[in-house]
């Protein structure tokens, strides 16, 4: 394989030659440098805990281990089923003088006989993290962190509704706010991974970037805060004539019966935004603008104007309308025309 050195953060990394291989899955052993921004918070969650043991469970180069353990002193744990992609996650840790421990296992075989092993679990593979999930859980330490990232976003976002079903077990359409009901519909599905296990999982940061969806979540008790956590996996009710959307919403609207979508997390994506420093430029600025979000679910005001043949409006303007009627509002990071405010959808959709 081709290679080249570069430096993502404050780590030396050796990945395929970008200028050989035409995409990233072109190459023998996988490596996205716009995952960086992932990696990067990664760094900042494992900078807040004392000495972790970090999994990388499917490590292709290895870049995550090696900004792990070099940028937060974590003991790394690498792993992957490619042997190529282990030697050369074993030269990355290496070259950042990282005492790394390396296998080559599948990744549900490596976690599985690893269970309450790890503070921070990283499921990052190419495609659906559905299948590995469940053994995530299990190597996880009590209070521990685990980040999944999924790239197959249209299963996640209702492109492909068989897929959804099939690997998350949600009814899922094309809406007006389908980023962030992917990112939502991976936060739920974690959560019902760990009330299977009688464990509480609670999503503190979620976000949608280009290709891939990513959620962490805190290991945060056992069978009763699951209880409770899996009762913010709720379902929305959708019309597809004008936008309403709404968790556990209205059953007719428009003349019609309302779709079901979900069940996906309705609790916030965002709490951890505001603790986590960030490592760089790009990082720091992405958590102040999560940091910056409301809860509810984003409003995309194109989409809406669309439903009702009017112009696009002035998002500054329409944000100060909604302030003027006493409600709260801010941007989201899910779409540059999008929303998110308090304000119910009738009185929203009103003032378009």
């Amino acid at each position: 394989m081709k290679t080249e050195l570069v430096t993502e953060g404050k780590t030396r990394l050796k990945v395929p030659d970008s200028s050989f291989y035409e995409k990233p899955e072109d190459a023998p052993v996988f490596f996205n440098p716009e995952m960086k921004v992932n990696r990067s918070i990664t760094v900042s969650f494992l900078q807040k805990l004392d000495e972790p043991k970090f999994s990388d469970s499917l490590c292709a180069t290895g870049a995550s281990g090696a900004r792990a353990g070099n940028e937060a002193g974590a003991k790394v744990f690498l792993n992957d089923l490619n042997p190529e992609a282990v030697s050369i996650a074993k030269e990355n840790a290496e070259l950042n003088e990282l005492d790394a421990e390396a296998s080559n296992e599948e990744a549900n075989l490596f976690l599985s006989r690893n269970q309450r092993e790890f503070d921070f679990v990283d499921v990052d593979p190419f495609g659906s993290p559905s299948r590995y999930v469940d053994n995530a859980v299990e190597a996880m330490k009590p209070e521990g962190f685990l980040g999944v990232t999924a790239t197959d976003t249209g299963a996640l976002s209702g492109s492909f509704r068989n897929a959804g079903l099939r690997r998350y077990g949600i009814k899922t359409l094309r809406t007006g706010f389908y980023n962030e009901l992917g990112v939502r519909a991976l936060a739920g599905f974690c959560v019902k991974a760990g009330a299977r296990h009688e464990i509480g999982l609670k999503p503190v940061l979620g976000f949608g970037l280009k290709h891939f969806f990513r959620v962490f979540l805190e290991r945060v008790g056992k069978k009763e805060k699951a209880n409770d956590l899996i009762k913010k996996v709720k379902e929305i009710r959708y019309c597809g004539e004008c936008g309403y959307r709404a968790f556990n919403g209205k059953k007719e609207c428009c003349g019609k019966k309302t779709n079901v979508v979900g069940p996906v997390w309705n609790g916030s994506l965002t709490e951890a935004a505001e603790e986590l420093s960030g490592v760089d430029e790009e990082s720091k600025s992405f958590l102040d603008r999560l940091s910056d979000e409301r809860d509810e679910l984003m409003y995309n005001v194109h989409f809406l104007c669309k439903k009702k043949s009017i112009p696009p409006k002035s998002m500054e303007e329409l944000m100060q309308k909604v302030r003027e009627r006493g409600f709260s509002v801010s941007r989201t990071h899910f779409s540059d025309f999008g929303l998110k405010t308090d304000m119910g959808f009738d009185e929203f959709f009103e003032l378009l």
